[in-house]
């Protein structure tokens, strides 16, 4: 006789949680998953996730599958299985929602598949910051407790090659598996250049009964930055650069003198 299981929880963390697998769908249940972002220039990613669940036990069936996302927003949830579309229940948690799917077909008996579809969209994965964009993908709580995790990543020609792809898997495939999620996820950034504007002030001080001279360090052009100084106010004596290449500006300070 078939044991009637109610409710599988099943929890897709895709931010840091603490949520975990059910340890009755972990033993009963081996779960594979296919996830594409298809980012838009807009900056709002189309996910769809597709969700297999194959019994490892003639006893238990799911009719019910519950996931965690950790989003800070989701619009346009739309699921569907086999025999057609699946009604989700929306709930707004702290740190993301959670998802409730009622499946419409119970897969019955050792090695049956169930499988369904999720998606939705959000404005949680890509960031625009300047001229650079930013994608970030999350990473899974328990990879151990997926068979296969995989994800694709899709975005307009118009972004170009990545930038970087942190971790760095020596590649510009925008293809990981849960390996390459692991529990941090993966950043991936576009763009050549970034602009910063920014002020320093900085607090002198002469302790002394006598006259010093002091420096401050200046930002210096490296290999990854070059710097505009558009004002130093107020002027120093003069600006030398040591032996490691930092820019020194020397300014005299009188006894007890204070100066910004």
């Amino acid at each position: 006789m078939l044991k009637f299981l109610k409710k599988i929880f099943v929890f897709l963390i895709l931010s840091l949680s603490v949520l975990k697998p059910s340890p009755v769908f972990a033993s009963n249940f081996i779960t594979d998953y296919q996830v594409v972002y298809d980012v838009q220039g807009s900056g709002i990613t189309r996910a769809d996730i597709a969700i297999s669940l194959t019994n490892s036990t003639v006893k238990n069936f799911a009719t019910e599958y519950q996931m965690f996302l950790g989003f800070e927003d989701i619009k346009n949830l739309k699921s569907a299985d086999v025999q057609g579309e699946i009604k989700p229940k929306l709930e707004k948690t702290t740190g993301g929602y959670k998802v409730n799917l009622p499946l419409n077909r119970k897969a019955v008996g050792l090695k049956s598949k169930n499988t369904f579809k999720l998606s939705f969209d959000t404005g949680s994965i890509a960031r625009n910051t300047g001229s650079v964009r930013v994608i970030n993908i999350p990473g899974i709580s328990n990879p151990a407790d997926f068979n296969t995790f995989s994800v694709e990543v899709k975005h307009p020609a118009s972004f170009g090659k990545p930038t970087y792809i942190k971790p760095d898997f020596g590649n510009d495939s925008l293809k990981f598996d849960k390996e390459d999620l692991g529990k941090s996820g993966i950043s991936i950034g576009f763009g050549e250049e970034q602009n910063y504007h920014f002020e320093l002030i900085y607090h002198l001080k002469n302790p002394n009964l006598y006259p010093i001279k002091t420096t401050i360090a200046l930002p210096p052009d490296t290999n990854y930055q070059r710097v505009f100084f558009q004002k130093i106010a107020p002027e120093p004596q003069k600006i030398t650069i040591d032996k490691d290449g930092n820019w020194l500006a020397e300014y005299s300070l009188s006894p007890a003198q204070k100066k910004e």
